[in-house]
């Protein structure tokens, strides 16, 4: 079981801050081989063209990162960075269970209206004895997920030298119970755990289409390695003198800007310092629409990947009615998150609706220096988009 045991109420929050960031360190998983591979995409299978997770970490980014495209006349479109044209990307991750700490984390995500996501240990789940307080029911789980949190794995026995299961066993065996237990619940992200025991990348990414890793780093778009993908373990870093505060992910002049924040805890419990230290975060996170997108983590490397291979082609049937065609390398059959594409549109539109494949999809019209647009939720892969601008 990982806590923050021994640290009293009363010390400020920067010592609880720091011990917990020791903790984690220790216990993230720091000890993730790389498979070394060149930047490259991991087909479905051998016969397939589809890519099932992007591997490596590019030595030029896959994606432009610049401020906000503007689309210059009527029928161009572009695929935004983030959903809903945010300028950058959140996500929190909770490990190990700590199934006593679910009615904190759920009240405090209804507040601020977020998403979050549980990486568990299944071993422990529903099994009597002492550390099911910890590690839960499967029904608290099923709950959690009904909410619209996610429930990912982080393996079977947190890879321990103790139990020494085959790498097979501890990431492929924790998908299967996860997805079995939770109906409707796709497992596809792994956080490596610290257990003891060296992590394998080339086996995890059999199953999983992006493993969170133990670097302590924001990740920047067009350059993530979603095999390893990196996560700021000191939980949300608002110093402003820390090059990874969650500040750089909105300046201009950060190498890290618009890049996504992947932030990280253990156990709460009754550290009052360090439940402050997280609802100052979310209360800046959230401050001002647009400035984050707030996503479970499995949402936010689907549409990575999808953005990083994504080819858009648009066209003006005439004004006021479009066409869009998006794809992307990635395989349809797991990569199904809506791309949001920014389209321009004729200035005296007033409403707008959209439609792929012949069904619904979400659109709405925005300005920009007295200009239209729409951001359309479109699925590559998944047949021709049409827009209609009134």
């Amino acid at each position: 079981m990982i806590t923050v045991g021994g640290i009293g109420t009363r010390q400020n929050w920067r010592q609880t801050l720091l011990i917990i960031f020791i903790l984690t360190l220790a216990c993230a998983g720091l000890n993730g081989q790389t498979s070394q591979k060149a930047p490259n995409g991991v087909n479905a299978d051998a016969s397939s063209k589809w890519k099932r997770t992007l591997a490596g970490t590019p030595a030029q980014p896959q994606t432009k990162v610049a401020d906000r495209d503007w689309p210059g006349q009527e029928g161009a479109a572009s695929v935004c960075l983030w959903h809903d044209d945010s300028l950058a990307a959140f996500s929190y991750t909770i490990d190990d269970n700590n199934a006593m700490d679910i009615p904190w984390w759920t009240a405090t995500a209804d507040k601020y209206k977020i998403k979050l996501t549980w990486f568990v240990i299944t071993g422990g789940i529903g099994v009597p004895g002492g550390r099911l307080a910890q590690a839960g029911k499967w029904e608290d789980w099923r709950k959690v997920y009904a909410m619209g949190h996610d429930v990912q794995s982080h393996t079977v026995d947190h890879m321990s030298k103790e139990t020494t299961l085959p790498h097979d066993q501890e990431y492929g065996d924790s998908q299967k119970v996860i997805e079995k237990n939770i109906p409707g619940d796709r497992c596809l992200c792994l956080a490596y755990p610290g257990g003891g025991r060296a992590n394998d990348n080339a086996i995890a990414i059999k199953y999983y289409v992006s493993c969170r890793g133990g670097v302590p780093a924001i990740n920047v778009p067009g350059k993530t390695p979603y095999e390893q993908a990196h996560n700021t373990s000191q939980g949300i870093v608002m110093d402003p003198n820390n090059k990874q505060c969650v500040q750089a992910c909105l300046d201009p002049k950060s190498p890290l800007y618009r890049g996504w924040y992947c932030g990280l805890t253990h156990y709460v419990g009754n550290h009052e310092d360090a439940k402050k230290m997280l609802t100052d975060g979310f209360d800046f996170v959230t401050s001002k629409p647009g400035n984050f997108w707030v996503g479970r983590y499995r949402d936010i490397v689907l549409y990575g990947m999808e953005r990083d291979t994504d080819k858009l082609q648009s066209r003006m049937v005439s004004s006021g009615k479009y066409e869009l065609t998006l794809t992307c390398e990635m395989d349809p059959a797991i990569f199904d998150f809506p791309l949001t594409v920014k389209l321009r549109i004729n200035e005296r539109a007033k409403t707008i609706t959209a439609t792929q494949d012949g069904k619904p999809i979400n659109a709405r019209v925005i300005e920009n220096a007295g200009q239209k647009f729409a951001l359309v939720e479109v699925v590559p892969n998944r047949g021709l988009a049409m827009v209609d601008a009134k």
